[in-house]
C-alpha cells in the first residue's frame, strides 16, 4: 500500500502572527493608557522642598491642622485651640501668614468630608499651598 503526501511541505517554516499581533495591540494600549494619566500626574504640586540652603522660613514651625474625631465630635486644633465648626475654624485661619503654606494632618476615625471641610476652608480663606497628611 502506497500513502501519498496530501501536503507538500515548505523548506520554510510559518509564523503565526496572531500572537504578535496580540502582543503590539497589549504594547499599544499601555502607552495609550500611560500617556493620559501622566498628563493629570503631572498638574500635582509635590510641594517638595529645596535643599540647597536653608531659608528664614523654614526655621519656622509648619501650620497644622489637626482633624480628630474626639467622643464623638469632629474636632479642628490649630495650635491648642479646638473648633468644632467650620465658621470658627475660618476665623481662626484667616490671621495666618498664607506664604507659609498649611498642613492638614486628618487622624483615624475621621470621615472624608470631614477632612475635606478643612481643606476646603483653608482654600476658601486664601492658602494655596494646602497639604493633605495622614496621622500616623
Amino acid at each position: 500500500m502506497r500513502f501519498t503526501e496530501k501536503e507538500v511541505r515548505s523548506s520554510k517554516p510559518e509564523v503565526n502572527f496572531a500572537s504578535m499581533i496580540d502582543v503590539m495591540f497589549v504594547l499599544l494600549s499601555f502607552f495609550i493608557f500611560t500617556t493620559g494619566s501622566s498628563s493629570n500626574e503631572s498638574r500635582l504640586s509635590p510641594n517638595l522642598k529645596v535643599q540647597y540652603g536653608t531659608d528664614a522660613k523654614e526655621d519656622l514651625d509648619p501650620q497644622v491642622i489637626d482633624v480628630s474625631r474626639e467622643d464623638g465630635v469632629v474636632v479642628f486644633r490649630v495650635g491648642a485651640s479646638v473648633f468644632t465648626t467650620r465658621e470658627t475654624l475660618k476665623a481662626a485661619i484667616e490671621p495666618l501668614p498664607r506664604e507659609q503654606g498649611l498642613f492638614v494632618r486628618v487622624h483615624g476615625g475621621v470621615d472624608v468630608g470631614s477632612a475635606a471641610m478643612a481643606i476646603q476652608t483653608a482654600r476658601d480663606v486664601g492658602f494655596e499651598a494646602v497639604t493633605y497628611v495622614p496621622a500616623k
